[in-house]
Order: C-alpha cells, then sequence, then structure tokens
C-alpha cells in the first residue's frame, strides 16, 4: 500500500536485514485519481484511503498516508475508524463538480488548483494531467468530422512513412475532427506549425466536401512542420522546443486520444438532430398509433413494371422520419421512394431516385444483386449488400422544407441526390444481411456474409469492434436481427437454427434448432412491452423474435429460454371441415426450440453428409414460407403480427383475439374470407390456425369483369401481389399503412 518493504532478509551470518528493494505503493499511484472526473474512479479511490486509514493507527497514517495525499487536499483531515468518504472529498485541493457533465461536446476539464505550490514535484503535475478526462461525443451530435479528414486517414493508412493526421495536423485535428477546446496560439503565424490557413490554401474549396486528391494529402503530411509536430506528440527531444508553445499541450491531449482510442466525430450522414439536439422527423399521431389497424384489401398505391424494378425486390428500409424508403432489389439497384409522393399521385408509387454503385462496378457488373437494406439510425444513409460481397454506404441528400408551407407538412423535405459514403469488400461471398444501430461513442454496422461471418464496421474510427463466426454444418445464414437494447443479435439459418449471440462478450450464449426442421427464412424483433390474458412481459433485455419458417407458419419465441408463446398457422385447405380434436397432431400443437451446446472452435461437424441430404430433402418437402414479418406488441394499443407468405398472401394476426384476425390482401376472386379460430394450451400457450376454403371451380367464375352469381355491377380488380411476398414494412407518417414487396418488382401501399 505504501512502498515500505518491511519484510526482512537474512544475510550469509543469519543477522537479518532490512531489504533494499524499492516499491512504489499503490496509495501513492492511485492518489492522482482523487481528482478524477468519473466519480466511480473518485469513489474507488477514496475507498482505497480510507481503508488505509482503518488498517494504519493514527500516528502512522499522518506518517506515511497524508503526506503523499498532501498534494492534493486544502487541509489534513480528521482521522478516525468512522471517517466517512464525504469529508475526504471536501478535503480536496481542486473543486469538482459532482454531477454529470452537461452536453455532449468533447472538451478538456482544465481544473485549476486553488493554492498553487512553488515548490510543488513536477512528477506530481503530470500525475494531475493524466487524472483529466475527455468526453466523448456521442452519435446525436450537431458537429460532424470533416469530409476532407477521411481522405487523410485513408492515406495515412495507406502510406506507413506519413506521419498520423491526429498528431502531424495537431490543433486542426483537434478542433475539427475530435471536437476539443483548446485555446488558440497567439503567435501562430510566426511558428512551424500546420494550421487551418495551410488547410484552407491546400486544398481546394470543392475538394472540402469530398475526397481530397492523393497528392495534395501526402504532400501536407510530407512537410516538415507535420513531420516536426509528429515528433513532438512522440515525445522527441527539442521538436516541442521550435513550434507553437501550446504544441506540447497539444500533444498531451493527442496522446491521450490515441492511447484510450477516442472515436473523432460522427461523418456527415444526413443526420436526423438539429443544433438544439431534438429530433427532426414527422409528428406521428400517437392516439391513432395506439388504435390503428389496416383494412382489408384497401390499397392506396403501387409501382409499375416501368416505373419500379425488373426484377424481385427482396427487401425494403424506412428512414426514421418517414420522408422516404429504400427498396432492395436482385436487379442490382436500389431506389428512394418519397412518402409524400404517394399522397400527391394518381396511386402510383414513382421513384425520386436510383442507386446503381453496385452495378457500376466492372468486374461484378453482370452478376450483382441487392440482397438487403439497412437506413442508418437517425439519418439519411443507408446500407445495401449486394451478392458481390460487397458493402456500400451512401447518403440521400434532402432539400429542406418550405417555410411557406402549410403546418400539416411543415417539415416535409424531397429528395435531391446521393452520394457514395463508403465501400467495403471482403471476399467471402455474398453479403446476405446488414443493419445498424448507434451507441454514444459508435456508429456501427454489422453485416454478415455468405460463409457464416459476422462483420462489424464503426463508420466514426473506421474499426471493426467484433466479429462472429457461424459454424457452416448449421446451413447459410438467412436473417439477422440485431436487440432493441443492442447487447444481443439473433442469427437464423436455412437448416432451421437459430443462435443467440452476446454482442458485449462476442459470445454465442444459445443455439436451437426449430422443431419443423425447415428453413427459417424470416425473424423479426418484437417489443418487450406484452399483455395477454394478465401475463405481462416487460423486461428490457428479454430477446422476443418472430419467426417464419415452413408449412405457412409463424412463431414468437424467448429465445433466451426456449419458450414458443405464440404460434400463427396457416392450414391446408383440405383440413377446412375437420374438428379441431380431429385435427392431426402436428396441426393442433405448438412448435417448441430443441437445445443443442455451443459449439467450440475445435468441435467436430454436427452433421454428417448423409444428415445434410437428409434435410435438404426435407427443406424442400415444405410447401409455403412466411418471406416476411412486422408486428407491434404493447399494453397501450393493439398487438399484431402482419405476415406474407409465398401463398401471395398477407395476414393480419391479432394476438389477443382471433376473430380481430383477417386477411389483409391475396384472396383470389370468388374466395370465401378464411375463418381464423384459437386454441389455449394450458392456459400458457396459444394457437391460432387460419382455415381457407378451397377454392370454387373455375365453372362458377366467368374470365371477364362481371360476377357470374348476380350479374350486378363490376367486379372489383385482384389488388393483391402475383407471386409471393418478400418483405413488409409499417410507415406511420404522414399516414398510417403497410408496405409490401414481392418477388414479380412490385411494391404496394395498403391502408
Amino acid at each position: 500500500l505504501l512502498g515500505t518493504d518491511l519484510s526482512s532478509e537474512k544475510s550469509s551470518h543469519n543477522v537479518p536485514v532490512r531489504s533494499r528493494r524499492r516499491r512504489e505503493g499503490i496509495v501513492r499511484k492511485c492518489a492522482p485519481l482523487l481528482l478524477h472526473q468519473s466519480y466511480s474512479v473518485r469513489f474507488c479511490a477514496g475507498c482505497l484511503i480510507l481503508q488505509t486509514w482503518r488498517i494504519l493507527d493514527h500516528t502512522d497514517a499522518e506518517v506515511f498516508v497524508n503526506i503523499l495525499l498532501r498534494p492534493y487536499l486544502r487541509y489534513n483531515p480528521s482521522l478516525g475508524k468512522s471517517t466517512p468518504l464525504s469529508h475526504l472529498f471536501a478535503c480536496l485541493e481542486m473543486s469538482l463538480s459532482g454531477g454529470i457533465v452537461e452536453g455532449n461536446d468533447i472538451e478538456m476539464q482544465r481544473r485549476e488548483t486553488v493554492t498553487q505550490s512553488q515548490n510543488k514535484n513536477p512528477e506530481l503535475d503530470v500525475l494531475v494531467k493524466l487524472a483529466r478526462v475527455l468526453l466523448v461525443p456521442n452519435t446525436e451530435h450537431a458537429s460532424r468530422m470533416p469530409k476532407w479528414y477521411e481522405s487523410f486517414q485513408k492515406y495515412s493508412d495507406l502510406y506507413p512513412d506519413l506521419s498520423l493526421p491526429l498528431f502531424s495536423l495537431g490543433g486542426v485535428s483537434l478542433q475539427s475532427v475530435y471536437g476539443v477546446n483548446i485555446t488558440a496560439s497567439t503567435n501562430f503565424s510566426d511558428q512551424s506549425f500546420i494550421g487551418t490557413d495551410m488547410i484552407s490554401t491546400s486544398i481546394r474549396p470543392e475538394e472540402q466536401s469530398g475526397d481530397v486528391d492523393e497528392d495534395i494529402v501526402v504532400g501536407i503530411l510530407s512537410r516538415t512542420e507535420a513531420k516536426i509536430a509528429a515528433s513532438a506528440c512522440k515525445g522527441e527531444w527539442g521538436s516541442s522546443s521550435v513550434i507553437d508553445g501550446i504544441a506540447p499541450e497539444n500533444a498531451i491531449i493527442a496522446n491521450k486520444i490515441k492511447a484510450l482510442k477516442i472515436p473523432p466525430l460522427s461523418p456527415n450522414l444526413g443526420n436526423l438532430i438539429t443544433d438544439s439536439g431534438a429530433f427532426s422527423g414527422f409528428d406521428v399521431n400517437m392516439s391513432m398509433k395506439t388504435s390503428w389497424v389496416p383494412k382489408e384489401d384497401n390499397l392506396i398505391a403501387s409501382t409499375t413494371l416501368s416505373s419500379g424494378h425488373s426484377s424481385s425486390v427482396v427487401r425494403m428500409a424506412v428512414s426514421h422520419d418517414y420522408s422516404f424508403f429504400v427498396s432492395a432489389s436482385h436487379d442490382g439497384t436500389s431506389k428512394v421512394f418519397e412518402l409524400r409522393q404517394m399522397q400527391e399521385t394518381g396511386g402510383e408509387i414513382q421513384s425520386s431516385l436510383t442507386y446503381e454503385g453496385h452495378t457500376s462496378q466492372q468486374e461484378f457488373s453482370h452478376h450483382a444483386r441487392v440482397n438487403d437494406v439497412s437506413i442508418l439510425e437517425k439519418s439519411h444513409s443507408v446500407a445495401t449488400a449486394a451478392s458481390d460481397g460487397s458493402l456500400h454506404v451512401w447518403k440521400v441528400d434532402m432539400l429542406p422544407s418550405n417555410p411557406n408551407q402549410t403546418p400539416t407538412h411543415k417539415r416535409a423535405s424531397s429528395v435531391s441526390g446521393l452520394g457514395t459514403l463508403r465501400r467495403v469488400f471482403h471476399g467471402e461471398g455474398e453479403v446476405l444481411a446488414v443493419s445498424h444501430f448507434n451507441t454514444q461513442s459508435a456508429s456501427i454496422i454489422t453485416y454478415a456474409t455468405q460463409r457464416g461471418n459476422i462483420h462489424s464496421l464503426d463508420l466514426r474510427s473506421t474499426r471493426h469492434p467484433f466479429a462472429l463466426s457461424l459454424s457452416p454444418d448449421l446451413g447459410y445464414l438467412t436473417d439477422m436481427q440485431v436487440g432493441d437494447d443492442h447487447n444481443w443479435v439473433v442469427v437464423s439459418t436455412s437448416r432451421g437454427f437459430l443462435s443467440l449471440w452476446d454482442i458485449r462478450f462476442q459470445t454465442m450464449v444459445k443455439l436451437w434448432r426449430h422443431s419443423r426442421n425447415s428453413t427459417i427464412k424470416r425473424i423479426a424483433n418484437a417489443s418487450v412491452n406484452y399483455s395477454n390474458g394478465g401475463r405481462n412481459i416487460n423486461e428490457a433485455s428479454r430477446p422476443l423474435i418472430f419467426v417464419g419458417s415452413g408449412n405457412n407458419e409463424a412463431s414468437l419465441f424467448d429465445i433466451s429460454a426456449g419458450d414458443c408463446l405464440q404460434c400463427y398457422r396457416v392450414l391446408d385447405p383440405s383440413l377446412s371441415f375437420i374438428d379441431q380434436a380431429a385435427l392431426p397432431f402436428e396441426h393442433r400443437s405448438v412448435p417448441h426450440l430443441e437445445s443443442f451446446d455451443v459449439p467450440s472452435p475445435r468441435s467436430p461437424r454436427r452433421f454428417s453428409l448423409g444428415g445434410a441430404l437428409e434435410m435438404s430433402v426435407t427443406k424442400s418437402s415444405n410447401k409455403d414460407f412466411v418471406n416476411a414479418l412486422v408486428g407491434s406488441i404493447s399494453r397501450d394499443g393493439p398487438s399484431y403480427l402482419i405476415a406474407g407468405s409465398s401463398d401471395r398472401m398477407i395476414r393480419y394476426w391479432d394476438l389477443n383475439s382471433a376473430s380481430k384476425c383477417f386477411c389483409l390482401s391475396g384472396l383470389g376472386r370468388g374466395q370465401a374470407p378464411p375463418n381464423f379460430e384459437q386454441i389455449n394450451h394450458d392456459g400458457i400457450f396459444q394457437l391460432f390456425l387460419c382455415r381457407h376454403r378451397p377454392l370454387p371451380p373455375a365453372r362458377m367464375t366467368e374470365s371477364g369483369n362481371v360476377p357470374l352469381r348476380n350479374r350486378q355491377g363490376i367486379a372489383r380488380s385482384d389488388n393483391g401481389h402475383s407471386d409471393e411476398i418478400l418483405d413488409l414494412k409499417l410507415i406511420e407518417s404522414p399516414s398510417f399503412g403497410v408496405l409490401s414487396s414481392s418477388r414479380d418488382g412490385i411494391i404496394k401501399l395498403w391502408n
């Protein structure tokens, strides 16, 4: 504790002598932490001092402990066995704010001592500086990293001989890139130092908001001033004496940023956060949200073959301010559709922009398919994953709203253009799924490849925070969902496996297999607030997942425990007139998850070649699959699941009452509405069944527009999709509705 070695050693004559080994005590090392900005750190350091006081008597504590604490205390505290921690904090030499620092700016907490000692040990000054802390700006901060700095980072990593821009740019890097509030030099122009003036004169105005030419970056980072500034940050002798007087302090801050791996400011992703910190988006009618239920076969708008995609639309993503949505198609393009524009056209959805970045790469131009799309949280940037193994991040530029607009559309804005921000290529086959989430200090994209690897990319620091790997014998990855609390991720496979990963520890914690042994086509997050018949689920970290599988079946699972909470099944028309008790057992039982041991890196393959072929035959025997899922589970509003299947139907399942379920789209002309019923299993599990009656014979319906039965009026046209449903999304503004996409390349909006 005190750095005093009281042990004895024996000489050659067996005479005890005091050891001459010098040790630095823990109290001396941890005493500067009493001035740390974090209360947790100060609390732990204070507890160490108090415990040391309790071990020693009054005299020893005064001689050995207080002398080490004297540089940090205004006056000697009264010692005792029951001295409170607050009494120690009251004696500190520097004033500390006990609460959390307000605001998101990154700044150096400069603290001035109450009394300055003329003969203070210089080593203590260094320890006090180490006790200062840097506050990291979160991802919602209004300031953004300048675009030109990304080029400096790129080429400094490409050429190891160049100086790090964090060091060589000095105060420019700290202020513009990391947001540190530092004092400007008074004699800046007379010193050898790279500053804002040199950056502005070396980089053309059009390049300051985009990519900077390689020769310009290499020329700036190779200047003598850059090398001297970087040498000062590395502590090389003599460098600090020839540059600006503030550079040594900047060097301390820069080294601290590098050591703590503090990320720079967020790049300009088209964020939806205003300068005041408010979220810039549409106002959602909360009363309507808690009571909204879609209508049957109420089509509002649709794309056409001429204005839409030429191939399957496999995924869609809606911006968080509901200003636009983006599609991902197997024709290799992604289209941007404005939601506001749908109300101004006569039922036709027209795209505003088309992103062709994946097809523009010559080496993959004939094979690229866009497999998934995700919109970055609280931004207008989009991440698309393609079959050529590439991941692109691009931004949708929006024009500000017209101030002369009506209050209803006051915040509406229009799409004006797009630009590519980043391209990633791993060479691990197709990128199958992509997702994004923000933390306080990172903007992380997660994406899964064909080899079963789940990668991550921090857009702020360009680092890879974690990487997960799925065993190949579990099947290829079909879908991936990140938890709402950003602590876990669930992955589904083609062989019916569900794996639960803890992102914090980068470990697979659960491995399950669906009892149907069929491909799991889609999984979707479910809300944690659930109320049904007195059963309440309100656990913030409980992973509830909707699972869509074969036999036209969807289920709600608690992945952490493997429990099936509810099941939603569509029966074959041949079973429409059979009583519940007479149904085959597999049609009136709920599915379950079979637990498997979590594999280790050296675990053998779980399935032989024969077992894999058997699973492939079982998978092919399933007739219909649930390909799209979107739901909401809430105490205040309706709890529902909307599912789209390969039978071209969209069904609305009310999780509390079978009588409120219906078929939203897909019924053919003359086909009777299905019957929905509910089966309770021991008062715990619930099974919802949908019974479709067989289609009427062709002789009972005409191919024309006049109904055969009564020959009155014009028959309603078939609004449904002509091929299987592939994705569903909810929109809440400017009006509530459901977006659906299918293999026929058509996108439809339902109210």
